[in-house]
């Protein structure tokens, strides 16, 4: 695959943005292309939406690459999307057609995090969803994907960022581009495939995995995207773990808190939010359940119980390797644990309680989540469980493990 040569685009930010310009285009032709999707039936949809994920990892031998993709988007992350996805479109009723794209765009929305650092995108207009549809446009025809297929997966990935509003940014060449929402509605409807694919993304983005994906994240000071009205701020890992729940106008001074930013994922999974307003069906079930995990975790920690002593190790020690093993189980997942365990123990102690409660609730909530999953994962033939590169069984993978070593 042709790794090199897009990294080298990449590295030419008017070259990629002319060509993510292009493949705005598809917004147009959008119903026709659908026409030419390859799929009769719901389990054809399935069936072969495996089965391309099967053979595009199978030839991408980016091992090494998974092992050192940013801690909170990286191979932990991937393959709960697939775990998402066949949670999600194994019971959702829709057409054929529409799952077997938004199965794919679901899964490989972040592959583009192995080729721009995920960091870097308040000086990028090419971030890490057009990266991963750039990728994917020169490469799904490998795995047996027609042009049409090819490029609605690809729109879908790149549009799964979901920007609400048109923004500026000053890019690393100097040159000043605009970042532009994309297209999801046509005159005909919603286009179900960008949707579909930014569902799977929000099913590991609430949940037993929030907090562990956006602490992991904060083991060096970076600048994140941090919601429309504010843009990117600098994320500062003591200034995140303060235990706050303000109101909206005074999340600024520190910015919103890794708190705070749960409540707001919690409190968008609704159809009353812009990113919610077209669920139905198995996705309402399966957001209401991952709501009300993270509503959970969020009362826990604040109401925490003191800890101390012997009780404070093995408490960071547990979640410490529930991250390594579990959430990140890569050498970036390990290395940026480890870091966060340093930073953690220089918390004020009211501080480190409020969390030591919430860990020990996002551990037992994932759990029970697995659980869930399993019931279904046990149900779908064997040979969908093994992802070429990553795992050979998903249930191994996304079990893990806490206890302390």
């Amino acid at each position: 695959m042709t790794t090199r040569n897009i990294e080298k685009l990449l590295k030419d930010e008017d070259a990629a943005y002319s060509e993510v310009q292009e493949l705005r285009k598809v917004f147009s032709n959008f119903g026709c292309l659908m026409d030419n999707v390859s799929v009769k039936s719901k389990a054809g949809a399935l069936e072969r939406a495996v089965s391309v994920l099967q053979s595009f990892f199978g030839k991408l031998d980016w091992r090494t690459r998974f092992q050192s993709m940013d801690a909170g988007h990286g191979i932990g992350h991937l393959t709960r999307d697939y775990v998402n996805a066949l949670m999600l479109f194994s019971k959702l009723e829709t057409r054929p057609k529409d799952i077997f794209i938004g199965f794919l765009g679901g899964v490989l929305h972040d592959v583009g995090c192995a080729l721009v650092h995920r960091f870097e995108e308040s000086h990028r207009v090419v971030r890490h969803a057009e990266a991963a549809a750039l990728f994917l446009k020169e490469t799904l025809y490998d795995v047996g994907l027609n042009e049409a297929e090819t490029l609605l997966v690809s729109y879908s990935v790149a549009a799964h960022t979901h920007y609400l509003r048109e923004s500026e940014v000053k890019c690393s060449d100097g040159v000043t581009r605009k970042v532009r929402p994309y297209d999801d509605i046509a005159h005909f409807g919603p286009l179900w495939p960008v949707w579909y694919t930014r569902w799977v993304d929000r099913l590991d983005c609430n949940g037993p995995c929030f907090i562990p994906r956006h602490y992991l994240t904060l083991t060096d000071d970076h600048k994140d995207f941090a919601g429309e009205d504010v843009g990117f701020v600098q994320f500062k890992f003591a200034d995140q773990m303060r235990p706050l729940l303000r109101p909206k106008e005074e999340q600024n001074n520190p910015p919103q808190t890794m708190l705070e930013h749960a409540k707001m994922f919690a409190e968008s999974q609704s159809n009353d939010s812009p990113y919610g307003k077209y669920d139905f069906g198995r996705m309402i079930e399966l957001r209401s359940e991952f709501r009300e995990i993270l509503e959970h975790i969020i009362y826990k920690v604040k109401n925490p119980r003191q800890s101390e002593g012997e009780d404070r190790q093995w408490h960071i020690q547990r979640f410490t390797n529930f991250l390594s093993d579990t959430v990140e189980p890569s050498c970036s997942g390990e290395r940026a644990a480890a870091n966060l365990e340093i930073q953690f123990k220089k918390l004020p102690a009211v501080n480190q309680d409020a969390w030591f409660s919430g860990f020990e609730t996002v551990i037992t909530d994932y759990t029970l989540w697995f659980l869930r999953c399993q019931v279904v994962l046990d149900q779908i033939p064997p040979n969908w469980l093994t992802l070429p590169g990553v795992t050979n069984d998903l249930r191994d993978f996304i079990s893990g493990s806490s206890e302390p070593r």
